[in-house]
């Protein structure tokens, strides 16, 4: 049987241009740019998801800073010093609790209860107070590079070998 060609058309689609007063496709984008600037922040007529603005950003009551506290040197007093962005706690979502393995859920149970936990002690606080929690750690991680925890396919021992065509 002789391989199938694709279905060609004669028909060749209009062109479509978004003004026709701008030729290139450079100043066409800069139109578009320019066009939705102006435009709500996640605008659903736009389809465009955009940042909120200055003034749309909700400036966080609670937040928890990593850094390390040193002696200042000419007045001894303490001085945190802290990475540049702290971590946001009041919008930070709680993990979901609908894993099918009882440990998974145990242990985000466990999170969302940290989370509450220093929501709480935040609240509780006078505004423009600090507290060192000497009762948590840091941890630096670095993400895992694709590929390198998968088994050869043939090196698993999940895999049944009967699951294999006849072919193989």
């Amino acid at each position: 049987m002789a391989p199938r060609k694709p279905a060609t058309s004669n028909v060749q689609a209009p062109a479509r241009e978004l003004n026709p007063g701008l030729s290139s496709l450079a100043a066409q984008a800069r139109a578009r740019r320019a066009n939705t600037a102006s435009a709500p922040a996640n605008s659903m007529a736009t389809g465009l998801i955009t940042e909120p603005t200055k003034e749309e950003r909700k400036m966080p009551d609670f937040w928890v800073n990593v850094g390390y506290t040193i002696k200042h040197p000419e007045t001894g007093e303490d001085v945190f010093i802290s990475l540049p962005v702290g971590i946001n706690i009041d919008t930070m979502q709680e993990r979901k609790l609908n894993a099918s393995d009882p440990l998974v859920n145990q242990i985000n149970s466990a999170r969302n209860h940290l989370l509450n936990m220093l929501r709480d002690e935040a609240t509780a606080m006078d505004a423009g107070t600090s507290v060192v929690l000497d009762f948590l750690e840091v941890q630096l991680l670095r993400r895992t590079e694709e590929g390198k925890g998968l088994l050869d396919a043939n090196a698993n021992p999940f895999i049944l070998p009967a699951l294999k065509f006849e072919d193989e």
